[in-house]
């Protein structure tokens, strides 16, 4: 009956039974308000499991889950320009990539990022004088050091990471590696203190005794840059193009890349489909849409691969024309003109019978001459 009527949202029921009213206008600013009429006592909304008792909905019997926006912001590896993408321009923001007006863009890349160690306390006043070990690298600390001066006396030495306050100038120490990367950092045994005795590590918010130990402090894990493979010598995927530059021509800038984007069901939006009603299958952006899209980014990724295939056809038949010319033009160069060699050689024949053949008419005139004075 909801679904039936023009009410602005889709109704459902989840697995246990109860009711789901999804707004049909997305963003976190869409709210739905419900209200019963008729006499004060009704039990509508109590009937519906979206009131205790009475006409009013009330906060503690309905769970509500906010929307999102389409709008949001991508930043590219290696670069600080966030590049924005807003619903104006008909772009959203989805898992595992981005459409923008209705081309869709893998973003698969993650830029490295450091990884650190910061501690679970607060930094207070050094009220020992003490030595600190990170990395084998030692950095003396002296008595009542504020935060700052802390900061400041590790970033002087060269621990294989950067000093900085949670909250600025206070609040929790945080060591952040030096190289990016998941791989990079130090474990929390690599910290320690000059004594067992010391207060320096509790001073820090670093832990109760003279070594950083795992309940002192929260590892965070760094992430590898994404988009390289090494496997292969012949080609190299890219950050910039995710996909395998081909070389096709004897000359430098003759390549092709060949690429092809994530194809999961998840990138294209219906790893997790939902057919519990005829209302969200149908509705604007439910499951026959999403399966539409995905038909639409497959039958798109084959019709590029299609016209690769199509262009390294091509430049095989070109290849094999230029290898014909080539291999007729060192022939040209390095072989003999049989048809010339024939002609120069009939045309010596020739000659020599001619000459030969003029002498012997010489040698009888002079036979004659002297026959006659004889």
């Amino acid at each position: 009956a909801i679904n039936s009527s023009k009410a602005g949202v889709a109704a459902s029921v989840n697995a246990v039974g109860d009711l789901v009213l999804t707004s049909s206008a997305k963003g976190s600013t869409s709210a739905i308000s419900i209200s019963a009429s008729g006499a004060s006592g009704t039990t509508t909304l109590q009937d519906l499991g979206l009131a205790s008792a009475s006409n009013a909905t009330t906060a503690d019997t309905l769970n509500t889950y906010a929307g999102t926006d389409a709008a949001g912001t991508y930043t590219a590896p290696n670069s600080s320009q966030a590049v924005s993408f807003t619903a104006v321009n008909g772009s959203t923001l989805y898992g595992g990539g981005v459409q923008v007006d209705a081309s869709q863009l893998a973003l698969a890349t993650v830029a490295n990022t450091a990884g650190n160690i910061t501690g679970n306390n607060s930094v207070g006043t050094n009220a020992s004088l003490s030595t600190l070990t990170i990395n084998s690298t030692a950095v003396t600390l002296t008595a009542t050091m504020t935060a700052v001066q802390v900061r400041d006396a590790i970033n002087a030495q060269n621990v294989g990471a950067t000093a900085s306050l949670s909250g600025g100038t206070t609040g929790k120490l945080v060591l952040t590696f030096a190289t990016a990367g998941s791989a990079a950092g130090f474990n929390t045994s690599a910290i320690t203190a000059t004594s067992a005795g010391t207060t320096l590590m509790a001073d820090l918010g670093l832990g109760t005794t003279a070594q950083l130990t795992a309940n002192g402090a929260t590892v965070t894990a760094g992430t590898d840059k994404a988009g390289t493979a090494t496997a292969n010598n012949s080609y190299t995927f890219t950050n910039a193009n995710k996909s395998a530059s081909l070389q096709i021509g004897a000359n430098a800038g003759q390549s092709l890349g060949v690429g092809i984007e994530d194809m999961s069901a998840t990138t294209l939006g219906v790893g997790n489909l939902d057919v519990t009603s005829g209302a969200v299958i149908n509705a604007k952006g439910g499951t026959l849409d999403k399966i539409d899209a995905a038909i639409a980014s497959v039958s798109a990724q084959r019709a590029s691969l299609g016209a690769i295939q199509n262009r390294l056809e091509h430049t095989i038949s070109n290849l094999g024309v230029s290898q014909e010319n080539l291999t007729a033009s060192e022939s040209r160069i390095r072989d003999v003109d049989m048809a010339a060699e024939m002609v120069n050689f009939t045309k010596t024949g020739i000659l020599q019978q001619a000459g030969q053949a003029i002498l012997a008419q010489a040698n009888q005139s002079g036979n004659g001459v002297m026959s006659l004075l004889r």
